[in-house]
């Protein structure tokens, strides 16, 4: 049985991290980082955290992202992707 590398633990990482809702929600809106923070009413380092699954918004957060994303749904699905986190 062979051990995965660091490099491709790293690479189902990155692919994870670019499916997060929030992060795939901002892009294709052409949202900056900085912009979304403030919609929210958050610092960027918070929604950094939350795009690189270092932590989930909180649940009114979420609730403004389900409402500026048309998905009243927001919260399952970011739980649902943050549930797929890849082990390190």
């Amino acid at each position: 049985m062979s051990v995965p590398s660091i490099d491709d633990a790293i690479t189902r990482h990155a692919a994870w991290r670019d499916r997060g809702p929030i992060r795939v929600w901002r892009q294709a809106n052409r949202c900056s980082t900085r912009d979304l923070a403030s919609i929210l009413d958050v610092s960027v380092s918070a929604l950094v955290n939350w795009e690189n699954g270092i932590s989930v918004p909180a649940q009114d957060i979420c609730a403004k992202l389900g409402r500026l994303s048309g998905d009243e749904h927001f919260r399952a699905v970011l739980l649902d992707w943050f549930a797929e986190k890849p082990a390190v």
